[in-house]
């Protein structure tokens, strides 16, 4: 849909990614964390037709590895509860909200691999040139 011509795209806010990890986790003392530092962790990610998943493989890609993927969880509360168990770590979006009971911590990424999504909204080409009007309903 990106280079769809029927539809007008704005760009409404870059989405980063942070990498999530239990409460106890090595890298919860450093002072800043490149993803290439979580390159030996097991990983939990949302299913493949996901754009995180997506997103989770072009950035370790581009950090020079391949995540070890071993759970694929559908919910965001899912993936942050298997973490807080220790059963992997995540990328997860800046925007998704994590429940306060799970003992993770959100490392904001550092260097050159900082992934993120970009968040558009798509308009019908030509329909920000057409006035509203009231809903015609109820009658």
């Amino acid at each position: 849909m990106v280079d769809d011509p029927r539809f007008e795209q704005t760009v409404v806010f870059d989405d980063a990614q942070d990498l999530l990890v239990p409460e106890e986790h090595p890298l919860t003392r450093r002072d800043a964390v490149e993803l290439a530092d979580a390159a030996t962790e097991t990983w939990i990610v949302k299913p493949e037709h996901n754009d995180s998943y997506e997103v989770l493989v072009a950035a370790c890609a581009a950090a020079g590895f391949t995540p070890r993927i071993t759970h694929h969880l559908e919910e965001w509360f899912a993936v942050s509860a298997a973490v807080a168990h220790g059963f992997g770590v995540c990328l997860l979006p800046r925007m998704v909200p994590v429940p306060d009971r799970h003992r993770v911590v959100r490392i904001p990424l550092h260097g050159a691999t900082r992934p993120t999504r970009v968040i558009i909204a798509a308009t019908r080409r030509g329909a920000a040139n057409i006035p509203s009007s009231p809903p015609a309903w109820p009658p």
